[in-house]
């Protein structure tokens, strides 16, 4: 919940920014549909003579208050920032799901040491908890069967207190047992190679080095005792799903906030600088970047991802009734004249029929 509501104010914080890019873009593209007859009408003027196309295009733009350079450079700042605090956080997070993982880990190691040495200190003869190796004396046939009964014993004990700490120690939410790991079909405890991994991918030092330090026996003891306590996967892919989609549906309503209304305007005044097949492929590349973000990260992260694209389609429904708002006349004098010019055209072609 604390990453929800701090996803919330970050978003809210941008808003600002997003309001004028969605502004300035709105702005500039009925400039550039309310051109798009003229500088057709240029173009064929000029020919090959780019250069004259060129300083004549430049003066209606000006003449007409379009402003191409500070509309990409509005959209440049706010993408370059959104970036920058999406890998921001993409990274910091990773740090915390290493740090809350390897803790995580070390607090059931502990719980599982210090009970199996307690109860083997009491029921063993000459075992001395302060200085006897656990891994090494479990791992001793002779010990394993002169003392089956106590060591079966002390496992039912420390099963117990580990399964305790363990519900104590992991952060569970919703439907996920442990939101620092992956939500999908993980162990809501980490392998000992993927906190190794996590530790890693963290580049902090310490977490590298105490994961790569832990005794294999005792992980595989701790790890077989959690495994009972939780079911098999740590999440069901939601997230991903989620983020996908969300994402998707996210570009496809800011598309539909930019067009006219109107199918016949936008034939008249189509923009010579979009991209369609660009646009399509962004579509589909997006959600896919998210899909791999969220399953090679913590379901926090995943929940970021998820939270952040929900709030941005509230978001950009909300900008977008304002944006309206303040372009509301200038859209109907853009209509107005490409309906008089759609008016025009199609006269002179009678015409040209009639003749």
């Amino acid at each position: 919940w604390t990453i929800i509501l701090f996803t919330l104010l970050i978003k809210f914080a941008m808003t600002p920014l997003d309001f004028f890019m969605k502004l300035s873009t709105k702005k500039n593209t009925l400039t550039q549909q309310k051109l798009a007859p003229q500088l057709a009408k240029l173009q064929k003027k000029y020919g090959k003579d780019q250069r004259a196309y060129q300083a004549q295009a430049s003066a209606l733009q000006k003449r007409e208050g379009g402003n191409m350079i500070a509309s990409c450079l509005v959209t440049l700042v706010t993408l370059v920032l959104s970036m920058v605090v999406f890998l921001t956080i993409f990274s910091s997070l990773r740090k915390v799901s290493a740090y809350k993982t390897i803790c995580q880990y070390d607090n059931v190691e502990k719980v599982y040491t210090q009970t199996m040495k307690t109860s083997l200190s009491a029921s063993v003869p000459g075992f001395d908890a302060e200085t006897t190796n656990l891994s090494e004396w479990l791992q001793d046939e002779t010990n394993k069967t002169t003392y089956s009964e106590q060591i079966e014993a002390a496992k039912a004990e420390t099963t117990d207190a580990v399964i305790a700490e363990w519900n104590n120690s992991k952060d569970s939410w919703l439907w996920i047992t442990n939101i620092w790991v992956s939500d999908g079909a993980k162990s809501a405890l980490p392998t000992k190679d993927d906190l190794t991994k996590l530790a890693s991918s963290s580049k902090v030092g310490e977490y590298q080095d105490y994961a790569n330090n832990l005794d294999p026996y005792i992980y595989g003891e701790v790890a077989s005792i959690v495994g009972t306590s939780d079911s098999s996967w740590n999440g069901y892919y939601i997230l991903a799903v989620l983020a996908a989609v969300i994402t998707f549906l996210s570009q496809y309503i800011a598309q539909l906030s930019t067009k006219l209304k109107k199918k016949e305007l936008n034939r008249i005044a189509e923009n010579p600088m979009a991209n369609g097949g660009m646009m399509k492929f962004m579509k589909i590349l997006l959600p896919a970047m998210m899909v791999i973000f969220v399953l090679s990260s913590s379901a926090a992260f995943g929940l970021y991802v998820v939270t952040n694209s929900i709030i941005s389609i509230l978001l950009t429904l909300l900008i977008s009734i304002f944006v309206n708002l303040l372009t509301k006349k200038k859209e109907e004098e853009v209509t107005a004249y490409l309906e008089k010019e759609a008016f025009r055209q199609n006269k002179k072609l009678n015409k040209q029929k009639g003749n």
